[in-house]
């Protein structure tokens, strides 16, 4: 409860700042989010629009973050497929996101907690330039075989952009050496 008011607090204070330089310059801007607190022995994941979090554990890489785009909200009213949100028209316009003015829309980020993180677990934070764009049968592969994990981000990247992507690709790789169950 505590972290979630807190949280709450920092976006907050983040999407006044933002919706101050739209006032400033008079342009709109924006801002997605995606962040972890490791906290006893589970990891606490926030997420505001379409920067993911994801757990890999045990060769498998599962999504632990929320999409908020239109795509995804016509998925979850059960109107198409997960298989067909690329065909959705404006299927990446974000339905929440940091530079939203109280009176457009509210500021509420989804709250995930993973609670069984094992020893070698990796946490991937990624913007949609990663992940919607590449394969997660190839991230999985990346993950699996590099035990750098700078290296991994350098490969996670690299493999983004050469399937295509067109947007910022954003990584970062967290491990757990077996201080987070302590």
């Amino acid at each position: 409860e505590d972290f979630s008011f807190a949280v709450s607090n920092c976006l907050d204070d983040a999407n006044t700042r933002i919706c101050r330089k739209i006032t400033e310059k008079g342009k709109r801007m924006g801002t997605t989010l995606a962040a972890i607190y490791a906290v006893k022995g589970s990891i606490i994941c926030v997420n505001i629009g379409d920067t993911r979090i994801y757990h890999y554990s045990k060769g498998v890489l599962d999504q632990i973050s929320f999409d908020h785009t239109h795509a995804q909200t016509i998925v979850d009213a059960g109107q198409v497929s997960q298989d067909n949100m690329s065909r959705i028209p404006d299927a990446k316009r974000l339905t929440r996101h940091l530079g939203v003015f109280p009176e457009e829309s509210n500021l509420s980020p989804n709250i995930s907690v993973i609670n069984d993180v094992d020893n070698g677990d990796i946490i991937m934070l990624c913007s949609d330039g990663l992940h919607g764009s590449m394969n997660i049968s190839l991230a999985e592969e990346i993950l699996s075989s590099e035990s750098n994990l700078l290296t991994a981000c350098d490969r996670l990247t690299d493999a983004a952009l050469a399937a295509g992507s067109s947007d910022n690709v954003t990584v970062v790789l967290v491990k757990n050496a077996g201080g987070i169950g302590a």
